[in-house]
């Protein structure tokens, strides 16, 4: 007779579909990417935890979605310690290159509520953010 602990089949999750890819240059990109932060005035429990391309825009798609013009780079952010937290994300080497603007959206990447005032502070383009308690905020910067 088998026990609990004692699995009647294994799945081998080396066989499951993986969309990860390298991209072909990271040093190209190695400025761009880090100059995407979190401004010192930001709560501290504010944390950056994805920067990506959005899935259906119309140089990266794969089809599976309906096809989004232009192209934009997904931020997602997170509220670590549970309470209220407010902050600013500074677009840095991202808005020189020019940013169409910047909506908020959910988990799919679907555009949700208005469009958020991009503005410059310091000489850096930013926008700010306010995220409740654990929350997870996703938010689309549309490139031009």
């Amino acid at each position: 007779m088998r026990s609990a602990a004692q699995p009647t089949s294994l799945f081998p999750y080396t066989t499951l579909p993986s969309y990860l890819y390298r991209h072909a240059s990271p040093t190209s990109i190695a400025a761009l990417m880090s100059s995407i932060r979190l401004s010192p005035t930001s709560a501290p429990a504010i944390i950056l935890d994805t920067i990506k391309r959005g899935e259906d825009d119309e140089d990266v798609s794969r089809g599976d979605l309906p096809v989004r013009q232009g192209r934009s780079v997904i931020l997602r952010l997170y509220d670590s310690l549970g309470g209220r937290a407010r902050g600013r994300v500074e677009l840095g080497e991202l808005g020189k290159r020019g940013v169409k603007g910047v909506r908020r959206c959910n988990l799919l990447e679907d555009d949700e509520g208005p469009e958020v005032e991009v503005k410059e502070k310091n000489g850096v383009l930013g926008f700010e953010i306010e995220l409740r308690a654990f929350e997870v905020g996703t938010w689309r910067v549309m490139l031009k």
